[in-house]
């Protein structure tokens, strides 16, 4: 089976040279790789099986759990994985899920096909020959997911972002957010049942009043003061104005 799902090669350390093809699944509560794919003799703690529903609906079951140095060129991280028992419907190797990306506090890029997590790490998607070379910037959002975007802008320095519909349920956020090398950092929301494939629009931020401005100098003195990192700063930022109550509520409880 085909699909447009974003993927990322890594190298184990349970492997040989061949790297391992990882789904970016934000909509994942754990992270997962098939236990055939682990070296005869790598031992993993055995626990109660998990029930997973996967993203085409088929369920997936786990029978333990394995500590796993993942590589890249430059750096190198560790992660406990939920292994995959067998036989398995999975077309990947493996799942990252919210547990990885949150940990590395990562922001994934649909513009330049890009995770980057720590603010420092880079790893590029996995080609898509599929995708035409006329849609840089569609992306598929799974149902009931936020995604940390960069989309294209002709506007330069800080600026606010009015809220925008991109389609029935699908919500670009309203954020103060600042314009670089013509992109501004928001979030888009999937807050329908069903995985959405939308385009990101050129977008017009509005300029601040002098004292929205002095405002939010002092907010950010505040905030590099006490932020862990300029990734919390933006999270902070990002408001759900564009939630009705019921599915704010709704949204907010599963994060």
């Amino acid at each position: 089976m085909k699909s447009d799902l974003d993927t990322i090669s890594l190298n184990v350390n349970t492997r040989d040279v061949k790297k391992l093809k990882f789904l970016i699944d934000t909509g994942a509560e754990i992270s997962i790789i098939k236990g055939s794919l682990l070296y005869p003799g790598v031992n993993y703690q055995l626990h109660k099986s998990v029930e997973i529903k996967g993203i085409f609906n088929a369920f997936l079951r786990t029978e333990g759990m394995v500590e796993l140095k993942l590589l890249t060129d430059t750096h190198e991280t560790v992660h406990i994985f939920h292994v995959l028992g067998e036989p398995s419907a999975l077309q990947y190797d493996g799942i990252l899920g919210r547990d990885f990306l949150e940990e590395r506090e990562s922001v994934i890029n649909y513009c330049s096909h890009q995770i980057i997590m720590n603010d420092e790490v880079i790893v590029n998607f996995d080609d898509k020959p599929c995708v035409g070379k006329t849609e840089l910037c569609r992306l598929t959002l799974q149902a009931r997911t936020e995604h940390i975007v960069n989309v294209p802008t002709n506007y330069k320095g800080l600026g606010i972002l009015d809220k925008t519909e991109l389609s029935p349920g699908v919500f670009l956020a309203a954020s103060l957010t600042r314009a670089r090398n013509g992109v501004c950092a928001t979030s888009v929301v999937n807050t329908t049942e069903q995985d959405q494939t939308v385009s990101l629009p050129l977008v017009v931020l509005e300029n601040l009043r002098e004292e929205e401005r002095l405002m939010t100098l002092a907010l950010s003195a505040v905030a590099d003061r006490d932020s862990a990192s300029r990734l919390s700063s933006l999270r902070n930022s990002l408001r759900l104005q564009h939630f009705e109550c019921r599915r704010k509520n709704f949204y907010c409880r599963n994060m």
